[in-house]
């Protein structure tokens, strides 16, 4: 069983653990002008990385916080859409899926534990990795009650 956390927009995300020592992190970037057909990408991404009779997908959800109304048409709604690329994709293959906000994984899994358990990633283009490590850390940690990431912290 693996476990993709995956921050999905623009810059979809994915983070997975491959071997014990071993993590994978692949961003893939829609923004390109000759990338017309995104969410089939997406889809077919996660064809090719997730099985899903085994697999789980943990998957950031798409909020519209109260805060963002004034600054409305600054919003990427594309990101909703790629989240429900996600949830298709999942629910056509009855691949085991969860969704996390933002605020969940980043309530806990700042930037400094991510470098104290060895799992930050620098740069600014790196970004949309480390959230999605943050949301593999989350559930690892909350949802399968897996305290090896914690015990690094000490």
């Amino acid at each position: 069983m693996t476990i993709f956390a995956i921050d999905p927009g623009p810059h979809t995300a994915f983070f997975w653990q491959e071997t014990k020592d071993t993590f994978q992190r692949r961003t893939l970037d829609f923004t390109q002008p000759h990338l017309r057909a995104s969410h089939r990408s997406l889809y077919e991404a996660l064809e090719y990385f997730v099985n899903p009779k085994t697999d789980t997908v943990v998957c950031e959800s798409f909020e519209f916080r109260k805060d963002d109304a004034k600054h409305r048409e600054y919003i990427d709604y594309s990101t909703g859409e790629y989240v429900g690329v996600v949830k298709l994709w999942c629910q056509l293959t009855g691949c085991y899926y969860v969704m996390q906000s933002a605020s969940q994984a980043k309530g806990f899994w700042n930037d400094d534990k991510l470098i104290r358990v060895g799992l930050y990633v620098a740069g600014a283009d790196h970004r949309h990795e480390r959230d999605a490590t943050r949301h593999w850390l989350h559930y690892v940690t909350t949802g399968l009650k897996d305290e090896t990431w914690l015990y690094k912290l000490r």
